[in-house]
């Protein structure tokens, strides 16, 4: 019998859109991770499914269950692959009505995410889970490390600009990075999970056609996943079609929500975190990611006219000037993201100004920023590539789903989801994986 096969496919608009669509919400982190590639693609990543990009309802109908991958191992200690699996729809329990009618912010009474499947179901999953792996080990992993070593630090991960970042003051210890033979899959339904950990627990009962793997110690814990529609941070469409975004919403309106005092705009009238705030923003969080990604995300900022104290710099020492790259300007006290995958995240607020409201503003205004209709990175309508093509992103409608992680012990910010309208939907965890026997 042989493996599985992987394909690469080139044209996601037309092969994996259709399916991934019919699929929304659960789809949606991985739908919205390959939006964003076609806005700022990377020559590194691949697309890779358990079907041809042949027609997109001729797949679905002749592969299932079925399984679609964004891979690109290239981004080192971020998340490199975003998977979904057509059974994660279906099979997951307990169901997201069932875990909204039970919610209560606790871990005490969670319930992790499984999938019930049929034996003859699983095992043909756990087949293309390995597939996949060995297609990674086999076929992107050693260029991977090719260039790697070309690099002047040898065999190793790339000197993280995300390390040598300087910040004047309190700083968030960082995830170590793993090694680079092996990779690390984000937001991986825990049933996924469930069936990757399965295959190393009795590895002999894995066909002789298919890998062997190892699930690396990379235990940043179980997250709740959160579903946003569009409803819940945009009931409104305060802009009518056609207008832009930041006319309609001058500096002044978008203010409103905010406490007094508080404003979404620099002194200069700038929205979103600024270059210069890149180094605050990293100092803040224990999840590594690089400038270069924070600035491909829609973001929101916020600043505070009560105190001067948040006029600092970002260098380690008292000497500013342009040669250093050191900035001295106006720093928010609040800002958030939204992430690669349409995803909120490194959502902070500074520990002065909280219990004031302000993480349920900007949740809400990253959101509608980001999903906005005027050329926001996870808009579904069509949108004008670099050569003048139009490139469809989607369908016509979406319902403008979003989505958070959650740790599910941090009751506090579970209880700031559940206020800007999220709804708990299933268990999600971050795995580090390498192929032992290929």
């Amino acid at each position: 019998m042989s493996p599985p096969t992987i394909h690469k496919h080139d044209n996601p608009q037309t092969s994996i859109f259709p399916l991934l669509s019919a699929h929304l919400p659960y789809s949606g982190p991985l739908f919205r991770r390959i939006q964003h590639s076609i806005i700022y693609p990377s020559e590194t990543a691949q697309i890779l499914a358990t079907f041809p990009p042949t027609p997109a309802s001729t797949s679905a109908n002749s592969f299932s269950p079925w399984l679609v991958a964004y891979v690109d191992v290239y981004v080192g200690s971020e998340t490199q692959i975003w998977l979904y699996s057509s059974e994660e729809a279906e099979a997951s329990l307990p169901s997201i009505q069932q875990r909204s009618a039970t919610e209560e912010y606790s871990s005490d009474t969670d319930q992790l995410s499984k999938l019930a499947l049929e034996p003859v179901v699983a095992a043909e999953m756990q087949a293309q889970l390995l597939s996949l792996c060995s297609y990674i080990r086999t076929n992107l992993i050693p260029p991977y490390i090719s260039y790697l070593e070309s690099q002047s630090n040898g065999y190793s991960q790339p000197l993280s600009p995300i390390l040598q970042t300087p910040f004047l003051g309190k700083s968030v210890e960082k995830i170590l990075p793993h090694p680079p033979a092996s990779f690390k899959f984000g937001t991986l339904h825990t049933g996924i999970y469930d069936l990757l950990r399965v295959t190393m627990a009795a590895p002999e009962k894995i066909p002789p056609h298919l890998p062997k793997i190892r699930i690396l110690p990379h235990d940043t814990g179980v997250c709740m996943k959160y579903l946003f529609h569009r409803s819940t941070y945009d009931a409104l469409r305060e802009w009518p079609a056609g207008a832009s975004y930041s006319n309609t919403n001058n500096n002044n309106n978008r203010n409103n929500g905010l406490p007094p005092g508080y404003r979404f705009h620099d002194l200069n009238r700038r929205l979103g975190v600024q270059a210069r705030h890149l180094d605050l923003v990293i100092s803040r969080t224990d999840i590594p990611r690089s400038k270069e990604l924070l600035e491909q995300m829609p973001s929101v900022a916020v600043y505070y006219d009560g105190s001067s104290d948040n006029i600092i710099h970002s260098c380690p020492d008292a000497i500013v000037n342009e040669r250093s790259g050191c900035t001295f300007g106006e720093m928010p006290v609040a800002w958030a993201f939204l992430g690669l995958d349409g995803s909120l995240c490194t959502l902070h607020v500074e520990e002065e100004h909280r219990r004031r409201g302000l993480a349920k503003v900007i949740g809400r205004e990253v959101m509608k920023f980001g999903m906005r209709d005027d050329g926001g990175v996870f808009t579904s309508r069509s949108r004008s590539g670099p050569d003048g093509s139009t490139m469809a992103r989607g369908e016509d409608d979406d319902h403008g789903w979003a989505f958070a992680d959650v740790v599910l012990q941090n009751k506090a910010s579970r209880s700031v989801m559940g206020k800007i309208g999220g709804e708990p939907a299933w268990t999600v965890k971050w795995v580090v994986v390498e192929v032992v026997e290929n």
